[in-house]
């Protein structure tokens, strides 16, 4: 993320692998960043890739990256055992508890489909389920005539064929249990709920909602960016 201050607005973001083999140093100099980065802050749920990371940055830009800590982020987390909720949880969870009406239902589709739960309390609690693509390679690792397949948007939610119907599946099934999850979260509340909804899956599935909900692509940017100037 280039050229951004405490009131201004992301201007590019980038996507990079995550392996331990990987040379980020490499990845790093080839981005037109050289001379505009001067401070760093890292998130990660990948512990080893992280301190690759935090070397890279160090090296290729002459900057000590901060390395965001549990600790670091002010808000409860009021769960069995908070030191194992990822960092990325916790980060969007913070930036709703700050900005958005609670309670407040956080929606990452992504690898996983994770919801968290956020209320005047802080953070507490939610759901971890597989991701679209993680649904579609296990079903087409497992099912002896079925195939893996790109997800794609749906024009319907009848498929025609076995690519249809296997890309139908996972993605306006994606779309029901989150409508389903959020009516069982916001009847075990007993409280209307704000829906934010984030991850790269999430244009997939937003036009087969039923739930009301704020798409926010940003959401773990504006998390970091929102505990950088805390």
């Amino acid at each position: 993320i280039k050229e951004i201050d405490k009131d201004g607005d992301f201007v590019e973001s980038f996507r990079f692998p995550t392996c331990e083999s990987e040379d980020y140093a490499s990845l790093f100099r080839r981005i037109d960043l050289l001379e505009k980065v001067n401070a760093c802050l890292i998130s990660s749920v990948v512990p080893s890739v992280s301190e690759l990371v935090f070397e890279a940055v160090r090296c290729v830009f002459d900057i000590k990256p901060r390395l965001l800590k549990r600790e670091d982020i002010p808000m409860p987390v009021r769960v069995d055992e908070p030191q194992k909720v990822g960092m990325d949880r916790l980060v969007e969870a913070y930036y709703v508890y700050k900005n958005y009406s609670l309670p407040a239902v956080t929606v990452d589709l992504g690898t996983a489909t994770t919801l968290g739960v956020i209320t005047a309390e802080g953070f507490i609690g939610g759901s971890i389920s597989a991701g679209i693509n993680t649904s579609l390679d296990a079903i087409g690792n497992k099912g002896a005539q079925l195939f893996t397949v790109e997800p794609f948007a749906p024009t319907s939610v009848i498929g025609k064929n076995t690519s249809e119907c296997l890309n139908i599946g996972a993605v306006c099934g994606a779309a029901a249990m989150v409508d389903g999850m959020v009516n069982l979260i916001s009847k075990e509340l007993g409280a209307r709920v704000t829906v934010v909804i984030t991850g790269g899956n999430s244009g997939l599935v937003k036009n087969f909602l039923s739930t009301e909900a704020v798409f926010d692509e940003n959401l773990i940017f504006n998390g970091l960016k929102e505990l950088y100037f805390a």
